[in-house]
């Protein structure tokens, strides 16, 4: 899913489909929702109404799918924006929802395209890097789904713009690879995908690989026999901040593709910090003296991937 950002005027945008900055009411009001309800016509608005009497107002969070009527789009996701007035956690959680329930109204629809305002930048109030900073982990946090290929952030004024253009540089990541045994996957489990467990003191340096046929490698060549990977392999897939990363060497160990990074242990927990997105499982490989985990969500996550080696 590719991430980018623009000046421009977001009913111009040829998309699938565009964000409305709406109201509880979906009747139009001023900014970003007036323009979509003028240049977009009556349609939208007929569209609306039929959604208010089926269900009432949307509430804030919460979006709801329309026609895009006059507009290039083919759709417009209306949701609606909390006001900031004193702030809080609350308020962030409220914004954070409207990307989210509108990235799944979008994936539900099969919508490929997306365009996307500064959600309650304007006459909310909400503070513009903070709502930025949201908006971009909200919608980063669906990197793995399928169905969107695109979305962009569409700025209306100069500020937001570099906003945008300035977290999306920091934002960027790199894909690696690292193969693991059973023990490893097990703590990487429990801790939700999140992050990779300390090292042991004999393992100074954690290691991970740059492409998935290196992965692949060590797990089936060295990890179906060895007792402590459990006699498994699994080639698991996670993302980091390229920003973090440009401190580490790439480092060849032998043929073309044995490229790895030598993370120092003490650095692991920072490193941890800066992936991006759940860490994945894509391949498992097992050994004959393999046995599954007690645990049945690991064992039946574990059967989803299981490969011939």
């Amino acid at each position: 899913m590719k991430l980018n950002t623009i000046l421009s005027d977001i009913t111009t945008i040829k998309v699938d489909a565009i964000v409305n900055a709406a109201n509880s009411s979906l009747l139009g009001g001023s900014g970003v929702d007036g323009a979509i309800h003028r240049k977009g016509g009556t349609e939208i608005l007929e569209a609306c109404k039929l959604i208010r009497a089926k269900q009432g107002k949307c509430k804030v969070g919460e979006a709801v799918i329309t026609t895009a009527g006059n507009l290039p789009a083919k759709y417009v996701i209306h949701t609606v924006g909390p006001v900031w007035n004193q702030g809080g956690k609350e308020k962030e959680t409220l914004l954070a929802n409207c990307y989210s329930n509108t990235m799944l109204m979008a994936i539900d629809n099969k919508i490929k395209t997306i365009a996307f305002p500064n959600i309650s930048t304007g006459i909310y109030k909400f503070p513009k890097e903070l709502a930025a900073k949201i908006a971009i982990e909200t919608v980063t946090s669906f990197k793995n789904q399928k169905t969107i290929q695109e979305v962009t952030f569409v700025c209306f004024d100069q500020e937001n713009f570099e906003l945008y253009s300035r977290l999306l540089q920091e934002m960027k990541t790199t894909t690696l690879y690292r193969p693991v045994g059973l023990k490893e996957l097990e703590l990487i489990f429990n801790s939700e995908w999140k992050s990779f467990p300390p090292r042991l003191n004999w393992q100074p340096i954690f290691y991970p690989v740059m492409n998935e046929e290196y992965a692949i490698e060590i797990a089936t060549k060295w990890n179906l026999e060895d007792e402590g990977s459990g006699y498994s392999g699994f080639v698991i897939v996670f993302d980091v901040k390229t920003e973090f990363l440009n401190r580490y060497k790439i480092e060849n160990v032998g043929g073309k593709i044995h490229n790895e990074l030598w993370v120092p242990s003490e650095e692991l927990e920072e490193f941890n910090k800066n992936i991006i997105g759940e860490i994945r499982i894509t391949k498992a490989y097992f050994g004959t003296k393999f046995q599954y985990p007690d645990n049945k969500i690991l064992k039946r996550i574990i059967q989803e991937y299981e490969t011939k080696s």
